[in-house]
């Protein structure tokens, strides 16, 4: 693991970066390096957006992994993601152990990764980031479908998700609270929306010299977690059909294939959990907005990130009464 040794903070980490551009702007950046000459309309219609987001999406599907190299190349984005992190001094990075494994066998079929941390009474030990291997009966096209889903973009934005400043962070910092029955008692919400913000927050502190294809891939992301809400709800509250989850999900969430079709198996089985990242998200972001107006001038955002991870992973609304009514750190 990487020595935690991080640098004051510096003016450019202190708040989320304002005005980053969304989605049709991203996408046309990246169509203008390939196409440099290209005149966008002033008031593109929908389908005109869609089309310019698909053909920037193509120029990171060029970039995709091998087929059995997925775990290596997670190892190596973990450590870059660590050490870049640690660099923009985001928050604090505990030294317990992590290693990224392949995925056991019985736990496959519902999840393309997940993280088995220590539990909330074990402090300091190993946490596992498991991938799953491609199924071996896939054919061709399905490999490439998935491939092309979990690009060298992607992959970075599962490790942010799982590994730092993600999950992994998170819970080993949340080991630490003294409270076992808050352990025990933990908040998926906080948990998961922690994790999608820790996407956000890198992407936004200028990660790969803001390469717009990668905020491109992480705005992408957050558009699966608003998907992944809608259907949850939509299969098991008003009968949607596999056909109009894929339609969604493919159409509306620029998502391949084998993703859409993978969250479907997901969504049958995990009712109610697919939710809790956007509504997670939702509650992290409106905390973090009331305690900047809080605090003011002495926000940063390694005290903020420290303080909200220090009461464990109770459920948001509790974090934001405790850092509202206490002193700047």
């Amino acid at each position: 693991m990487i020595e935690n040794s991080q640098n004051a903070c510096t003016d450019s980490t202190r708040k989320i970066r304002p005005g980053a551009p969304g989605p049709d702007e991203t996408a046309k950046s990246v169509y203008k390096e390939k196409h440099p000459y290209t005149a966008f309309p002033d008031i593109p219609n929908e389908a005109y957006k869609q089309a310019i987001i698909r053909a920037a999406l193509e120029e990171a599907y060029r970039k995709l992994p091998p087929r059995d190299g997925i775990v290596d190349i997670a190892r190596q984005n973990l450590q870059q993601a660590t050490e870049f992190v640690i660099e923009k001094d985001l928050v604090t990075v505990p030294d317990d152990p992590i290693d990224i494994i392949i995925m056991p066998e019985f736990q496959r079929g519902v999840y393309i990764a997940y993280l088995d941390a220590p539990g909330p009474l074990d402090k300091g030990q190993k946490t596992f980031y498991s991938v799953a291997p491609l199924p071996e009966d896939w054919t061709e096209a399905q490999v490439e479908s998935f491939l092309r889903e979990y690009n060298l973009y992607s992959i970075q934005d599962l490790t942010f998700h799982e590994g730092v400043p993600g999950h992994y962070l998170q819970l080993a910092l949340s080991n630490r609270y003294p409270s076992s029955l808050r352990g025990v008692l933990s908040s998926g919400p906080f948990i998961e929306g922690w994790a999608v913000y820790a996407e956000r927050i890198i992407i936004d502190a200028g990660y790969l010299d803001n390469d717009p294809l990668m905020r491109l891939i992480n705005l992408k992301w957050y558009l699966r977690t608003v998907t992944n809400a809608i259907i949850d709800s939509a299969i098991h509250v008003d009968g949607m059909s596999r056909d109009e989850a894929m339609q969604l999900m493919i159409e509306g969430g620029f998502q391949e294939e084998r993703e859409a079709a993978g969250k479907w198996v997901r969504a049958q089985l995990t009712s109610t959990q697919l939710s809790t990242y956007f509504v997670g998200y939702q509650e992290h972001i409106e905390l973090r907005r009331a305690v900047e107006a809080a605090w003011g001038e002495d926000f940063t955002l390694r005290r903020y990130h420290d303080q909200a991870l220090s009461y464990g992973s109770p459920p948001v609304k509790f974090v934001r009464a405790l850092i509202l009514n206490s002193a700047i750190p």
